[in-house]
């Protein structure tokens, strides 16, 4: 007999779990109420990856673990900032938003 196994979260790394393989735990999960978390160590197209793919698949009150750095000079300006405990997905082409290109230049 399989031992059984008691899971209260999930916690996905957007950059190494495929999206095919995402975006059929991630309703599974919530079929049963255990919270799903993309983790995001980075601060750029990992952050914004985890950012859609939290939307996409994910409810409203769907969270993201990110690291945050208080940078010199952020890569996208203050568009992923917080607000109200929220951030905005960017609605551009691609994943949403480009770096600032001068910060991009500088750093």
């Amino acid at each position: 007999m399989a031992p059984k196994m008691i899971i209260s979260g999930i916690e996905a790394l957007p950059l190494r779990v495929p999206f095919k393989a995402g975006s059929k735990s991630v309703p599974l999960a919530g079929v049963h109420n255990i919270p799903v978390m993309p983790h995001s160590f980075y601060d750029g197209p990992g952050l914004l990856a985890a950012i859609h793919a939290t939307a996409a698949l994910g409810t409203p009150d769907s969270i993201i673990e990110w690291c945050w750095f208080d940078l010199e000079a952020p890569i996208y300006g203050g568009a992923l900032y917080p607000k109200g405990g929220r951030i905005t997905v960017p609605q551009g082409p691609g994943l949403g938003i480009d770096p600032d290109p001068d910060v991009v230049r500088t750093y």
